[in-house]
């Protein structure tokens, strides 16, 4: 597994983070490197806006959307260590029509 993964992997430990969410976390995490093929720490925040505008992350539902930015967040605050500036909206739900 990466590194900065491991990281992320041991911070959320220390943190008393839940299992599921240091394997949320880390799964996105691989999945974003596997998408962009570069390191973690080389992708820049327009690589990340592009990827949260790309149609197949839009349709997903908002809790997985939030689970996305929560471990980009997680990376880039507490192992990266540097700013993080996305600009992205999570879509919002569609409202039930009763007739």
């Amino acid at each position: 597994m990466n590194t900065l993964i491991e990281q992320v992997k041991t911070e959320i430990a220390y943190r008393g983070y839940s299992q599921s969410t240091c394997k949320s976390y880390c799964e996105h995490l691989l999945k974003l490197s596997h998408y962009f093929n570069k390191p973690l720490d080389l992708i820049t925040d327009d690589e990340l806006n592009i990827f949260f505008k790309d149609p197949a992350i839009r349709k997903l539902f908002r809790a997985s959307q939030r689970i996305q930015i929560n471990s980009i967040w997680f990376l880039f605050k507490n192992i990266l260590q540097r700013p993080l500036n996305l600009d992205i909206n999570t879509r919002q739900p569609t409202p039930f029509i009763f007739g």
